[in-house]
């Protein structure tokens, strides 16, 4: 992502190597090979790990794809509800442009924030910081949490739920809780709200 060759996250193919660890021992084991290069040996010991390593691609890749189509209905949901919340309690539409807008927008790179770091990144004064972070809250879009003796912050819960559950999946052989149980841990299943 650095280099700009990924334009978007996607889960990490070591989480799906950590959940097969067995399969990946074996394929490292495989490509270390003792053989002379350009023999059978060699040749199937480096198709072993390739396939592998290639497999975990296609999970962290498949399950990425998965989570940004949650992500994308998340989002449009949160809108709904603060399109609606605002509406609720203004005669006129919600401006495109509204701190709480932006906000609310930069919430999938940002699910978590104060009101230092949200006003640094909205880049107006401190009341307007507040009143966005207050009409998200109201609008049940974003959550306070105390972090501290007397400091708090907010995030957003319905994305972590999601995190999570993308995370125990890949914890399973299976890629699905359902079908097998993680074997390594991972968080608790969400509750639904």
């Amino acid at each position: 992502m650095r280099r700009g060759l990924q334009k978007a996250a996607f889960m990490p193919i070591s989480v799906a190597l950590h959940t097969r660890s067995k399969e990946y021992v074996a394929g490292l084991t495989a490509f270390r090979h003792l053989a002379s290069a350009g023999t059978r040996e060699a040749r199937d010991g480096i198709n072993y790990w390739l396939d592998v390593f290639l497999a975990a691609c296609d999970v962290a890749l498949t399950h990425g794809e998965l989570m940004l189509g949650d992500i994308r209905q998340l989002t449009r949901q949160w809108k709904e509800q603060h399109e609606e919340h605002y509406g609720r309690t203004h005669t006129r539409r919600i401006r495109s442009d509204a701190a709480s807008v932006r906000l609310r927008n930069g919430l999938v790179e940002r699910p978590t924030f104060t009101i230092e770091s949200a006003q640094e990144y909205l880049a107006v004064n401190g009341q307007s910081t507040k009143n966005a972070i207050s009409e998200l809250e109201d609008a049940q879009i974003v959550r306070r949490i105390n972090v501290g003796p007397g400091l708090h912050g907010w995030y957003q819960p319905e994305l972590f739920d999601l995190i999570n559950e993308g995370e125990r999946a890949l914890a399973s052989t299976q890629w699905n809780t359902v079908l097998s149980p993680p074997r390594r841990a991972v968080p608790a299943p969400p509750t639904k709200r």
